[in-house]
């Protein structure tokens, strides 16, 4: 009898014992987690920012640069009744300083640990591609027959179908395919001096239709 009392009251003292360590090391495991989190964070955070400092702070960064030009012929017919009666014939040679490169902003920071990191740039894009007016130029521009002279609309017809031209003319010169390997130098070259040893930095490629639009 005394043997069956004595296990009952040793029982709930074991469970309470039980319920005070686990009431003491959950806590514990929380807080170590949560700390280890943070950290992760905060050190993904301080990357980027001694990234962007190193960059001066730019959201977007050209990498990659060409001169490009392109020539357009533009007609345009007249006619009356259906039946062509001249031609305004109008041509342009386009001149451009194409700019690749890659969004800072997009920039992924996979992960961090001491002397590692891993970078994980966002696809390269064809940043500007504007006109340079001053050194394009109309080569030509005359009518046959019974026809107008060209108009603002036409040359800025050819001067739209010189950019996109210019645009195909850069991506068939792997304009973009230099900007992310620029990229990717230029980051290692920065996180070298910030004493990492260990640099991964993964790159995509340019996202569909950006040489056609």
């Amino acid at each position: 009898m005394w043997e069956a009392l004595l296990g009952r009251s040793i029982q709930p003292t074991i469970k309470g014992y039980v319920w005070q360590v686990l009431s003491a090391i959950v806590p514990l495991l929380l807080i170590l987690f949560g700390l280890l989190f943070f950290h992760h964070t905060t050190t993904t955070v301080e990357v980027r920012n001694l990234i962007f400092s190193g960059l001066k702070n730019a959201d977007e960064l050209t990498t990659a640069t060409i001169d490009a030009k392109a020539t357009i012929r533009v007609e345009k017919p007249s006619e009356v009744l259906g039946v062509k009666i001249g031609q305004t014939n109008f041509v342009y040679e386009g001149v451009s300083q194409v700019q690749a490169g890659i969004n800072l902003k997009q920039l992924q920071v996979k992960s961090v640990s001491p002397g590692k990191v891993h970078l994980v740039l966002p696809a390269p894009y064809i940043r500007d591609i504007g006109l340079n007016v001053s050194r394009s130029t109309i080569l030509a521009n005359y009518k046959e027959w019974i026809a107008p002279k060209a108009t603002p609309e036409l040359q800025e017809e050819a001067q739209l179908k010189a950019i996109a031209a210019i645009r195909q003319e850069a991506c068939d010169s792997n304009i973009l395919e230099a900007a992310n390997n620029s990229a990717k130098q230029l980051l290692t070259d920065i996180l070298t001096k910030m004493k990492y040893t260990t640099i991964e930095i993964d790159t995509q490629l340019p996202r569909d239709g950006i040489c056609t639009e």
